[in-house]
């Protein structure tokens, strides 16, 4: 009888640390996010080896802004996993993952697309090639009035 309790006392504090060891610790939110353009990766740290069948789940606060994938299995002894966070819109966005009933978040923001840039509306002049100009005009000038 005492070994039985001895030995369920034993798988119970086994089942316990198993379980402890696949909760996420914390979430890193990618940076430098655009609207519009490539998925960034969020980082997740368990707080030890994931067992078997273990998945986490994602959510986003705000789908407009950025979205994330539903949920993914992860890698039996993983202690780290990335997921995408794909940016839509201008926002900020809270990223959640839950594990095994522990959630953790993080905040993002997804800067506006740039506009055109200037050299999209044809070649500028620029200051050097305003006087360059400037001075050729007035050699050629010069040369005129000395021909006549």
């Amino acid at each position: 009888m005492r070994s039985t309790m001895l030995l369920g006392i034993l798988f119970t504090g086994l089942l316990s640390a198993r379980l402890a060891a696949q909760t996420p610790v914390s979430i890193a939110c990618p940076t430098g996010l655009t609207a519009g353009g490539p998925a960034g990766m969020a980082t997740v740290v368990l707080s030890g080896p994931a067992g078997s069948e273990v998945s986490a789940t994602f959510d986003s606060s705000n789908t407009a802004v950025a979205t994330v994938p539903g949920s993914m299995g992860l890698l039996v002894g993983a202690t780290t996993f990335t997921f995408a966070v794909t940016p839509l819109t201008a926002g900020n966005a809270d990223v959640g993952v839950t594990v095994n009933g522990v959630r953790r978040d993080c905040s993002l923001t997804v800067a506006a697309a740039a506009g055109p840039s200037a050299a999209v509306g044809g070649p500028t002049l620029s200051t050097t090639g305003m006087v360059l100009m400037a001075g050729l005009l007035v050699m050629a000038g010069w040369l005129m009035i000395r021909r006549l």
